[in-house]
């Protein structure tokens, strides 16, 4: 479809996200928010318009040809066609989320001499990469950030990583609120005894089943196989231990994981495909595990806190803004299968300090990550910051 340049008087702002599914996830309420009080342009891959239409977004939605993998001749496609449309719409910010898009947009911005530029920074691909690898993906990130007049970052620890590293400057930087990309929609998520009780019925669990839950993209980087080879371990110990895994098969690990479980364990696992409505799995389940080995927040853990479920989380920066250790939840050192599976037995011998953790993250994810306190908090940063051009 051909769309025209608004004319509207308010602000005119650009957000710029290389995934659909990022957007399904994560920038929904944003978004809706946002559009109601700006003149806001989504910029989003080619197929995303049509898995968007059904949320009646009160934004305008430009597909561009950008995609989430390198590809040399994609990547300056998409270059350009961003810096045509930043050109015509003389755009006052674009605001770009997720790596792919930040590189192209904020590119294409500083080109097209839009005045305000940020970006949003939620976990570096390349922080437990070495060698060249390593040092040309931090070099984009840090050009990245020099070309940005604001930077965003979703937690405190990923914020001192980038500071540590030279990407960002001492004082480069904004977290929202306590961090994450938006918060945890408390409505969405909430403990209901009667839907934990019907949910673990249909999916075959027992009542004093202990159920583990990773839920998020199959991938070997999320440390998904580091957690099996944990479950496989104590498999053998607890004849009532279940694993929950629900997500994308990105890696097409599903195989490779029911191979490295016996059959009496892999009769335990239960392999579940991505789902709009995640609080309906996690309510099933008694302990969220997150193994990821880099992650700019643990956005999954304070859901399942906001369910009433303890975590356990690999020691790395992100995570351990989501995590208090021994008060909301247990933390290992990423790919520790050994530590991960001693931390899981701690969970699994003492039933009542477990629901001790998950209350205890309950509250906190009430007082301190409600998705309407973070929304304010963003919303307030586009204030202040389109209030800086305009004095």
């Amino acid at each position: 479809m051909t769309l025209t340049p608004a004319t509207s008087n308010r602000p005119k702002i650009a957000m710029i996200v290389h995934a659909a599914f990022m957007v399904r996830s994560f920038l929904i309420p944003h978004l809706r928010r946002l559009g109601e009080l700006y003149d806001l342009t989504l910029m989003v891959p080619a197929d995303a318009p049509e898995a968007l239409a059904p949320y009646d977004l009160p934004v305008k939605i430009l597909p561009i040809p950008i995609r989430r993998e390198v590809a040399l001749a994609a990547d300056l496609q998409a270059l350009w066609v961003i810096w045509r449309l930043c050109r015509r719409y003389k755009f006052e910010m674009v605001h770009t989320i997720t790596p792919k898009a930040g590189l192209l947009g904020i590119l294409a911005a500083w080109a097209a001499r839009i005045p305000i530029r940020v970006h949003t920074f939620q976990g570096e691909v390349w922080c437990n990469s070495t060698g060249l690898k390593r040092r040309v993906f931090r070099a984009l990130d840090m050009l990245v950030a020099r070309l940005c007049t604001d930077v965003t970052v979703v937690s405190a620890s990923e914020r001192n990583f980038l500071r540590s590293e030279g990407v960002l400057r001492s004082r480069q930087g904004h977290v929202l609120g306590a961090g994450s990309i938006g918060g945890v929609d408390l409505e969405r998520f909430r403990p209901d005894a009667t839907a934990r009780a019907r949910r673990r019925a249909e999916l075959g669990i027992a009542g004093d089943d202990v159920v583990f839950m990773y839920l998020g993209r199959l991938k070997r980087d999320k440390g998904v196989m580091v957690l099996v080879d944990a479950f496989a371990r104590l498999a053998k110990h607890y004849s009532n231990l279940k694993l929950l895994i629900v997500g994308p098969d990105e890696d097409d690990l599903g195989e490779t994981i029911r191979s490295n479980l016996c059959s009496d364990a892999a009769d335990r696992l239960l392999l579940l495909p991505y789902t709009a409505t995640p609080e309906q799995e996690m309510i099933a389940t008694d302990v969220l595990v997150l193994p990821s080995f880099r992650e700019g927040f643990g956005v999954v853990v304070i859901e399942a806190a906001a369910l009433g479920l303890p975590s356990i989380g690999s020691r790395i920066y992100g995570i351990s803004d989501a995590i208090v250790v021994e008060k909301t939840g247990l933390m290992f050192s990423p790919g520790d299968a050994n530590g991960l599976s001693e931390a899981m037995e701690r969970m699994i011998k003492d039933a009542s300090w477990r629901r001790e953790l998950g209350r205890a993250a309950l509250v906190r994810s009430q007082e301190e990550f409600s998705q309407d306190e973070i929304l304010d908090h963003f919303v307030g940063f586009y204030e202040d910051t389109l209030g800086q051009l305009r004095d």
